[in-house]
């Protein structure tokens, strides 16, 4: 294959999945309009229950934001795996988007490896995959030895609330607000 054709598909993937995102992402602002217009209608305020003036929401179990994909994430047993993977590792990236980045990764390294590697350029794009989760679990692992650096400070500063007198959810509120990130976003 001439270095024009690799280009070529390189960007007919790029294109391709540029208007996918476009397509996804104006998808996802109006599901997020309509999510904050039920939101605003549905929730439940704080201070009818306790007296602070927040907003109580749920957490969204997104797989995805383009419907056919969402709704095969949905049937699948590992999805709920993969999410909570990607909570841990600290992003705000959907199962959907991680997919997809992995997806991008075996075409290219296919499109890059096929002229010289021939039909080990697949073997090199499956290998190709586990660079996003390669990436994640660094990035996971950074996040829970820090999260274990940051609990003996958070539970010292919940007892001494507790102590001084103030309730637990007190206690609670000022962890999420003094401690930094990523105990003030699990205590939050």
């Amino acid at each position: 294959m001439s270095d024009a054709l690799i280009v070529a598909i390189f960007g007919g993937v790029f294109v391709t999945c540029s208007l996918g995102w476009f397509v996804a992402a104006r998808q996802q602002q109006q599901q997020n309009r309509a999510l904050s217009d039920r939101l605003r209608r549905d929730s439940v305020r704080k201070e009818d229950l306790v007296g602070s003036g927040k907003t109580l929401t749920f957490k969204s179990n997104r797989y995805s934001s383009l419907p056919i994909l969402r709704r095969l994430l949905s049937r699948s047993i590992l999805t709920n795996h993969l999410m909570l993977f990607l909570e841990q590792s600290g992003t705000k990236m959907n199962v959907g988007s991680f997919i997809m980045i992995q997806v991008v990764c075996f075409f290219v390294a296919v499109a890059l490896f096929i002229e010289r590697a021939g039909g080990f350029a697949f073997v090199i794009g499956i290998a190709a995959m586990a660079i996003p989760w390669f990436s994640l679990s660094v990035q996971r692992q950074k996040r829970l030895n820090k999260f274990s650096e940051q609990l003996p400070d958070a539970i010292r500063l919940m007892t001494s609330a507790l102590r001084a007198g103030l309730g637990l959810n007190s206690g609670l509120d000022i962890v999420a607000t003094e401690l930094p990130d990523p105990i003030r976003s699990e205590f939050n």
